[in-house]
Protein backbone atom coordinates (compact mmCIF):
# COMPACT_ATOMS: atom_id res chain seq x y z
CA UNK A 1 0.00 0.00 0.00
CA UNK A 2 1.38 3.52 -0.56
CA UNK A 3 0.12 7.38 -0.08
CA UNK A 4 -0.49 10.52 -1.29
CA UNK A 5 0.58 13.47 0.63
CA UNK A 6 -0.47 16.63 -0.79
CA UNK A 7 -0.08 20.58 0.54
CA UNK A 8 -0.88 23.90 -0.27
CA UNK A 9 0.06 27.38 1.03
CA UNK A 10 -3.38 28.03 3.04
CA UNK A 11 -5.15 31.24 2.30
CA UNK A 12 -2.31 32.63 0.29
CA UNK A 13 -4.40 33.54 -2.81
CA UNK A 14 -7.52 34.88 -1.28
CA UNK A 15 -11.05 33.28 -3.20
CA UNK A 16 -7.90 31.30 -5.92
CA UNK A 17 -7.93 27.54 -5.13
CA UNK A 18 -5.18 25.99 -3.59
CA UNK A 19 -2.32 25.18 -5.79
CA UNK A 20 -1.26 21.34 -4.58
CA UNK A 21 1.92 20.07 -4.65
CA UNK A 22 1.87 16.32 -4.39
CA UNK A 23 4.27 13.36 -3.49
CA UNK A 24 3.97 9.87 -3.41
CA UNK A 25 5.19 8.19 0.32
CA UNK A 26 5.78 4.55 0.19
CA UNK A 27 6.55 2.32 3.32
CA UNK A 28 5.01 4.91 5.97
CA UNK A 29 6.93 3.38 9.03
CA UNK A 30 8.94 6.57 9.70
CA UNK A 31 7.96 10.67 9.58
CA UNK A 32 7.67 12.11 6.60
CA UNK A 33 9.90 15.10 5.86
CA UNK A 34 8.32 17.59 3.62
CA UNK A 35 11.07 20.36 1.87
CA UNK A 36 11.20 23.71 0.32
CA UNK A 37 8.14 24.99 2.70
CA UNK A 38 8.55 29.24 3.58
CA UNK A 39 8.97 29.87 7.30
CA UNK A 40 5.84 31.57 8.77
CA UNK A 41 3.25 30.20 6.13
CA UNK A 42 0.93 28.17 7.30
CA UNK A 43 -0.13 25.39 4.71
CA UNK A 44 -2.39 22.61 4.66
CA UNK A 45 -1.89 18.94 4.23
CA UNK A 46 -4.34 15.88 2.73
CA UNK A 47 -3.20 12.35 2.42
CA UNK A 48 -4.86 9.21 0.59
CA UNK A 49 -3.87 5.77 0.46
CA UNK A 50 -3.85 3.68 -2.67
CA UNK A 51 -5.26 0.21 -1.91
CA UNK A 52 -6.63 -2.90 -4.21
CA UNK A 53 -9.71 -0.59 -5.09
CA UNK A 54 -7.78 2.13 -5.40
CA UNK A 55 -7.46 5.19 -4.07
CA UNK A 56 -9.02 6.80 -1.04
CA UNK A 57 -10.72 10.32 -0.55
CA UNK A 58 -8.49 13.18 0.40
CA UNK A 59 -8.64 13.40 4.48
CA UNK A 60 -9.51 16.34 5.93
CA UNK A 61 -7.22 19.22 6.13
CA UNK A 62 -4.79 19.78 8.89
CA UNK A 63 -3.13 22.82 8.72
CA UNK A 64 0.45 23.55 10.28
CA UNK A 65 2.44 27.06 10.23
CA UNK A 66 5.89 26.59 9.08
CA UNK A 67 8.40 26.85 10.99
Amino acid sequence: MSYELRYAAAGADGDKAPVWATETVTGVKAPVTVTDLKPGTTYAFQVRSLGKSGYSDWSDSATLMCT
